[in-house]
């Protein structure tokens, strides 16, 4: 990821930003209602969205940009049921399942709460950048 933040930064003119979007490195997490039912099982998701945000600490340091801001929110992908969870981040996310005790705790949260969609929540950091010098 570095290379592409040095890349983009000779794209950028001079008065121009990067709006960087990647999740951290905090694992996400299955909930139906209020309750946690679980971690999602993610692979090397983690040091890559760690990685990630090295990225960010590195280009800074060169001094190939400033962070005029950032903040990190939650993010949450909703579903109608646990299978159709379980299809979309089999399907769009590299290496991420829903593991079977997770699985096991949301069924038995939603066999208590009927009609309670579940979702995956996920911490991201956003940033935005400003290219210095030219």
């Amino acid at each position: 990821m570095v290379d592409a933040l040095r890349r983009a930064r000779g794209w950028l003119r001079r008065t121009g930003f990067l709006v960087d979007l990647h999740p951290t490195s905090a694992v996400a997490v299955v909930i139906v209602g209020d309750t946690i039912a679980g971690p999602l099982e993610t692979g090397s998701a983690v040091s890559r969205h760690q990685a990630a945000t090295d990225a960010i600490t590195s280009v800074l340091r060169e001094r190939l940009y400033t962070k005029d801001d950032e903040m990190e929110f939650e993010h949450s992908t909703y579903a109608k049921t646990l299978e159709e969870l379980q299809e979309h981040i089999v399907e769009d996310w590299c290496e991420g399942r829903i593991g079977d005790d997770t699985m096991a705790r949301a069924r038995a949260l939603i066999g208590d709460a009927p009609g309670v969609r579940p979702r995956v929540r996920e911490r991201v950091s956003a940033s935005l950048l400003l290219p210095r010098g030219n």
